[in-house]
């Protein structure tokens, strides 16, 4: 995967690793920008990413969280709550 550069940004640069997972902690972050900002598919992202090393436990109030905050239709909502249910226990 790869994104574009933004040079007029400063803070922390990104390592890319050509194996293993995003840390959880980053992962976290991104989700709750994309909560602040609605942003659906960001946080389903987040999810569907953060769900590489997480069971369905954990991941079911992160999925609740997005059908609350984000305008999420009827077909989304189906979408979301299939994809945590097929997720190992």
């Amino acid at each position: 995967m790869c994104a574009p550069v933004d040079k007029n940004r400063s803070g922390e640069e990104a390592t890319v690793h050509p194996r293993g997972f995003a840390r959880q902690w980053a992962m976290a972050e991104l989700f709750e920008d994309a909560l602040r900002r609605k942003d659906t598919y960001g946080a389903a992202t987040c999810l569907h990413i953060m769900s590489l090393t997480a069971n369905r436990a954990k991941l079911e109030p992160l999925a609740n969280r997005i059908l609350e905050r984000c305008n999420v239709n009827p077909e989304q909502a189906k979408i979301i709550q299939g994809f945590i249910r097929l997720r190992p226990q």
